[in-house]
C-alpha cells in the first residue's frame, strides 16, 4: 500500500471516530440555534468564504458588463460564478490529460494555464453570443412594432396609447424594453421622461430613432396619421433584409450540417462492412 492511500486511510478512520465518539451533536444544536451564521464545519466555512469571493468578484463588474447580463437575464453572481469554476474545471482537465500523456511538470504546469485560461474564454465567448443574439432578437422585432403603432395611430390613437397596445404583439427583448417603459411611466416619470431615460441607456443605432420618433410624435402631435413613421421606411426595409440574409445564413448553415452528416453516415455504412471483410480476410492468414 502506498504512502497516500495509507494517508488517505488514516484521515478517513480520523473523521470517522471523531464522529462516532467525540462530535457533541447538542452543542452543534446550540451553535445552530444561538449562531446560525457562523460556520459549524469545513465545509459550510468553505461555502460561505466561496459566497464572499463571488459577492466581491460580482460587485466589481464594469457597469457595461453588469448591463449586458441584465439584458441577457443572466445574474452576475452566476456569471461570476462560471468565470470562477471554469478555470479550475481546466486546471483539472489539464492535470488529467497530464497524467495520461505523462507530461513533466513544466509542461503540465502549461497546459493546466493553457486549459484555464480557455475556460475563460468560453464564458466570455458565451457572454458575448447571448449579447449579440439579444440585439439581433431586438432589431428583428423592429418593423412589426412599428407596424402595429402605424395600424394603431390610424385607428385614433394616441401615440401613448399605440405603444401600450403594440407592446402585446411584439416578443423578445422589444417587448421587455418597451414593458420596461410603460411601468416606469405608470411609476414616478411620465412618458415622455420614460422615453427619454430609455434613449441615454440605449446605444443600438437602430432601436434608438425609433425610439426618438415615438418621443416626437408624443410630444409634438401627429399632424397626418397616414403617413406616420414615413421617414423611416428605408431603415425598416434594410433590417428586413438584414433579417432575410441572417435567416438564410443560418439555413445554409443547417443545411450544410446535415450535408455533412449525412456524408459521413454513408461513408461508415459503406466503410465499415468493407473494413470488416477486410479484417477477416486479414485474420484467415
Amino acid at each position: 500500500m502506498s504512502f497516500v492511500s495509507l494517508g488517505l486511510l488514516v484521515v478517513f478512520l480520523s473523521l470517522f471516530i471523531h464522529y462516532l465518539l467525540f462530535y457533541d451533536h447538542g452543542q452543534a444544536y446550540l451553535a445552530a440555534m444561538y449562531h446560525p451564521g457562523r460556520p459549524r464545519n469545513l465545509k459550510e466555512w468553505m461555502k460561505k468564504f466561496v459566497s464572499r469571493v463571488i459577492n466581491f468578484v460580482g460587485n466589481r463588474l464594469g457597469k457595461e458588463t453588469i448591463d449586458r447580463l441584465e439584458k441577457v437575464d443572466t445574474e452576475p453572481k452566476e456569471y461570476v460564478k462560471y468565470m470562477l469554476v471554469t478555470p479550475f474545471l481546466g486546471i483539472l482537465a489539464g492535470a488529467i490529460l497530464s497524467v495520461i500523456f505523462q507530461l513533466t511538470v513544466w509542461k503540465a504546469v502549461g497546459l493546466a494555464v493553457v486549459c484555464a485560461i480557455l475556460g475563460v474564454i468560453i464564458v466570455r465567448g458565451a457572454l458575448a453570443k447571448e449579447w449579440n443574439n439579444h440585439q439581433n432578437d431586438l432589431k428583428k422585432a423592429l418593423p412589426e412594432f412599428v407596424n402595429y403603432l402605424k395600424v394603431s395611430i390610424i385607428a385614433g390613437d394616441t401615440m401613448e396609447e399605440a405603444v401600450r397596445t403594440s407592446s402585446e404583439f411584439i416578443w423578445g427583448p422589444l417587448q421587455k424594453l418597451i414593458t420596461k417603459i410603460i411601468r416606469w411611466s405608470d411609476g414616478e416619470m411620465s412618458f415622455n421622461e420614460a422615453m427619454e431615460t430609455m434613449i441615454d441607456q440605449m446605444d443600438d443605432m437602430d432601436v434608438v430613432p425609433v425610439l426618438q420618433s415615438i418621443r416626437s410624435y408624443h410630444n409634438n402631435g401627429i399632424t397626418d396619421r397616414q403617413t406616420v413613421f414615413a421617414d423611416m421606411a428605408e431603415n425598416l426595409s434594410r433590417i428586413i433584409t438584414d433579417r432575410s440574409m441572417t435567416d438564410l445564413e443560418s439555413m445554409e448553415a443547417q443545411l450544410s450540417l446535415l450535408l455533412l452528416a449525412g456524408l459521413v453516415s454513408a461513408a461508415l455504412m459503406i466503410g465499415i462492412p468493407f473494413g470488416l471483410s477486410a479484417f477477416r480476410e486479414l485474420t484467415l492468414f
